[in-house]
């Protein structure tokens, strides 16, 4: 009943124009990060970064939600952490290399230039995990004398090389 009366105010209010919307900021504290931010530890307060960013959270994005400004305040905290060397070493090498265009010229290179690697039959065995859905032992044959012949250049064999092996 007290609803219905209430919303029943609200309409006709809206109607006449004389709805007085509550100042909100005044009558209800909104969230803020101060309070988070004093729970940090004190060596991640001092960082100029993490204040920084607190500050930019709180005093320029209003619209933001608080959860939303902790999750910015974790990220800024998150690379205060020591790396590992090892880490370190990549992101070195990484600064340090220069890019490699890859096409069909440097990958012909690439492949000839790496060690061609016979496999151990003896010691890895012969028979795969996926038996189903291969060649018939007719069809292996046949791609091996293609490959043989394809080796034998004028009666003599001449060297693959890595590309024409693999297949």
């Amino acid at each position: 009943m007290d609803f219905d009366k209430d919303m029943w105010d609200i309409i006709n209010k809206m109607g006449n124009g004389t709805l007085k919307v509550p100042d909100y900021i005044t009558n209800i504290n909104p969230p803020t990060l101060w309070t988070y931010y004093s729970t940090l530890p004190s060596w991640a307060r001092n960082d100029p970064v993490v204040r920084n960013v607190m500050m930019a959270c709180e005093y320029h994005q209003p619209l933001m939600t608080i959860r939303q400004k902790e999750n910015a305040l974790n990220l800024a905290c998150s690379f205060l952490r020591p790396m590992d060397p090892t880490l370190k070493e990549v992101i070195a090498d990484a600064m340090m290399s220069t890019k490699k265009v890859l096409n069909m010229k440097s990958g012909q290179q690439m492949l000839n230039d790496l060690a061609f690697y016979e496999i151990d039959v003896d010691y890895l065995g012969d028979v795969s995990d996926d038996e189903g859905g291969g060649q018939t032992e007719e069809q292996v044959l046949n791609e091996k004398e293609k490959l043989l012949k394809m080796s034998m250049q004028d009666g003599e064999e001449k060297e693959l090389n890595p590309m024409e092996a693999a297949l």
